[in-house]
């Protein structure tokens, strides 16, 4: 079903997409957390998992709906993505549907050290 999906740029069901978009996500902002909060590495990590399993028309569809931001309060990296997708019915129709995936990461240098006046 994967190269299906690439192929026609929309698949029958939008369980893969919901998949590859939530694991797309989880990466691009655990990457940023695990680089010092580098937004532009977590976006491009979301990106290349897309490209890889989806093909790069779905890849750039799922881009343009990327957001990826730091969290200072939180101290860590929170990111979201959404697309509209086409469901195909055989013999039916064509439906329309929303992927939307979010991530929240833990930057990961955020231990502020021990207390002070520890020996």
């Amino acid at each position: 079903m994967k190269h299906a999906c690439r192929k026609a740029g929309r698949c029958a069901s939008p369980l893969p997409y919901q998949a590859v978009a939530s694991s797309a996500i989880h990466d691009g902002v655990r990457t940023a957390g695990a680089r010092y909060g580098d937004l532009t590495q977590g976006r491009q990590v979301a990106y290349e998992r897309w490209h890889i399993a989806l093909g790069r028309l779905n890849a750039d569809q799922y881009q343009a709906g990327l957001t990826v931001w730091s969290d200072p309060t939180h101290r860590a990296v929170q990111g979201q993505a959404q697309a509209e997708r086409t469901l195909d019915v055989p013999f039916l129709s064509s439906a329309t549907f929303w992927v939307q995936v979010g991530s929240f990461q833990r930057k990961w240098q955020f231990y502020g050290g021990p207390p002070s006046g520890w020996e």
